[in-house]
């Protein structure tokens, strides 16, 4: 199952019960980005991951971010896939 920014969104906006996400499991590929723009591939709960755009937030304020590994350009880059 890929794991995307909207997925992520959705689970959240779902107060947790992602609309029918349940079967999303615990841990899943992501990526983690540090504020030096290095990341690093890992795995872990879907929970932690990060939307896009509210990574790319963080992250520009410093902050370490789990997102999608698919996600990682739009966190470190200018924005776009």
């Amino acid at each position: 199952m890929r794991i995307d920014s909207e997925m992520i969104h959705d689970y959240k906006a779902f107060g947790g019960d992602g609309g029918g996400l349940a079967d999303i499991p615990h841990d899943v590929p992501a990526a983690v980005v540090w504020p030096n723009g290095e990341t690093h591939k890992v795995y872990v709960r879907f929970t932690k991951l990060s939307p896009a755009d509210e990574a790319r937030e963080k992250h520009l304020a410093g902050g370490i971010v789990w997102v999608a590994r698919e996600d990682v350009a739009k966190v470190v880059g200018n924005g776009e896939d």
